[in-house]
């Protein structure tokens, strides 16, 4: 965990040193998320804690860019790093929209285009399952739209991210504006006239 409160770049990196230094060869590093209705978020509330913010984690990111890629990981994912090989392939499930199925209590599931949670309260939860056989809640099921929108910002959580002919047909002709955005200065290739005008860019 990054991004909070009391913690220096030194103890990141004597953390990160030792941990390599045992043979791990995947590494997932989180910036902290403050969550409403936690007892965290009262003591930031009443000034107790003050996390770094969006600032510091984007540092603490080049820091640990800085510690592992020269030891061979891979900055494979917007929070992970590994070796070649090592990449997590539960979590590259999720960021590929695999369907998934979740058991018990808070579980969420993903058929390929639907979504789900089950009954967080263990008591309700088994009661459901026993009187129902299933105990779902907020089943929703994704659109055309919804589903490419999923599709877009997941695989921009992968370094490998998106080939441009599957982004203009999942964006359509706004994806134009995010290539200009995204690309150095002179290097924009756009379909529309005007649309290599980053100022142009909407999001």
């Amino acid at each position: 965990m990054v991004a909070v409160p009391g913690e220096t770049a030194e103890g990141i990196a004597r953390g990160v040193e030792a941990v390599v230094a045992r043979g791990v060869t995947h590494l997932s590093a989180y910036s902290l998320q403050v969550e409403e209705t936690t007892p965290f978020a009262a003591k930031v509330a009443r000034g107790a804690l003050s996390p770094p913010g969006d600032d510091a984690a984007a540092d603490r990111y080049g820091l640990l860019d800085s510690l592992l890629l020269p030891r061979g990981f891979r900055h494979y994912e917007v929070s992970n790093y590994a070796l070649p090989g090592a990449e997590s392939r539960h979590n590259e499930g999720y960021w590929i929209r695999r369907p998934y199925l979740g058991l018990g209590p808070g579980a969420h599931s993903f058929d390929g285009a639907r979504r789900w949670a089950n009954e967080h309260d263990t008591s309700r939860y088994l009661e459901r399952v026993e009187r129902e056989g299933l105990a779902r809640n907020d089943v929703a099921t994704l659109d055309a739209r919804e589903a490419a929108e999923e599709e877009v910002f997941l695989a921009l959580r992968r370094s490998r991210g998106i080939r441009e002919g599957r982004l203009r047909r999942l964006a359509g002709p706004v994806s134009d504006r995010w290539i200009a955005w995204a690309r150095p200065p002179g290097r924009c290739r756009a379909a529309r006239p005007g649309a290599c005008d980053p100022r142009r860019a909407v999001f």
